[in-house]
């Protein structure tokens, strides 16, 4: 009796227990994986541990995505993140340089050229932020700002990152990313921080203030959690104008070399 001819379509091979269940790596989700790289992410990091990526700088990793399977460069990056999050080889919250970033975003009732001015003019922003430690390095207008948060605490100093969209007719969106960060934990004051202060943000712009101002006085500046670096206030020195935000490592460094004798 004749054998049946064998089918030449491949099955494809089942998953491995535990393999379905859907993953979330870099803050990016399978399905926004797949459909930017074709497969999810436990695709990738079967590959990616065939590749002997576990052993390879993130550089290489990267490299490794674009040029031997096509993805592009961004991406690239992002699954490579996820890949280092998945085996352990970077923390939560962990950028390549070996610092921490969190980010946040808010969209607000009003034309992108209002939300903008509320972040680059130095008045209308103390409304919102007041006490902010910080210099403008950089601001094109409607569009990006890049911040030194911090300013006065020297290396210890953070960068924020700015950028403004058009949401519609009389909508916009702020979202920051907040880089140069010591820990985990740090990005997770970051993150509560600036979540109040975009809220307070959105109050100012709509006109909903949180309490009543008399006319000439100044609101309470904001602070973040206990343990933030964002917190500590100093009070001025003689001739030296209001009080300034200035996180605590910086001021411990600068009461230690009093006590040295050493000038910062």
């Amino acid at each position: 009796m004749p054998t049946p001819p064998r089918s030449t379509t491949r099955r494809k091979p089942a998953a491995p227990p535990g393999d379905t269940a859907p993953r979330r790596l870099a803050g990016i989700g399978d399905a926004a994986v797949e459909k930017a790289t074709g497969h999810a992410w436990e695709h990738w990091l079967r590959v990616l541990d065939r590749a002997g990526a576990a052993r390879m700088p993130h550089d290489e990793i990267a490299l490794v995505l674009h040029e031997e399977f096509g993805v592009g460069d961004w991406w690239a990056q992002m699954v490579t993140v996820g890949y280092e999050q998945a085996r352990g080889l970077r923390q939560k919250y962990q950028s390549c340089d070996g610092r921490f970033q969190g980010n946040a975003s808010k969209t607000v009732p009003v034309p992108l050229a209002v939300l903008f001015d509320a972040w680059n003019d130095p008045v209308r922003r103390a409304r919102w932020l007041p006490g902010a430690d910080l210099v403008v390095r950089r601001a094109t207008p409607g569009k990006s700002m890049r911040i030194t948060w911090e300013a006065s605490a020297g290396e210890l100093a953070t960068n924020l990152d700015v950028n403004f969209y058009a949401k519609g007719p009389g909508k916009s969106q702020v979202a920051l990313n907040h880089t140069k960060l010591g820990s985990p934990d740090e990005v997770e004051r970051s993150k509560a921080f600036w979540a109040e202060r975009l809220t307070a943000l959105q109050a100012e712009l709509v006109g909903e203030a949180t309490a009543p101002v008399s006319r000439g006085s100044s609101k309470r500046a904001a602070t973040a959690p206990a343990g933030s670096r964002m917190a500590q206030k100093v009070p001025p020195a003689k001739g030296r104008g209001p009080s300034r935000t200035v996180p605590p490592r910086s001021a411990q460094r600068r009461a230690a070399s009093r006590t040295s004798g050493t000038t910062m």
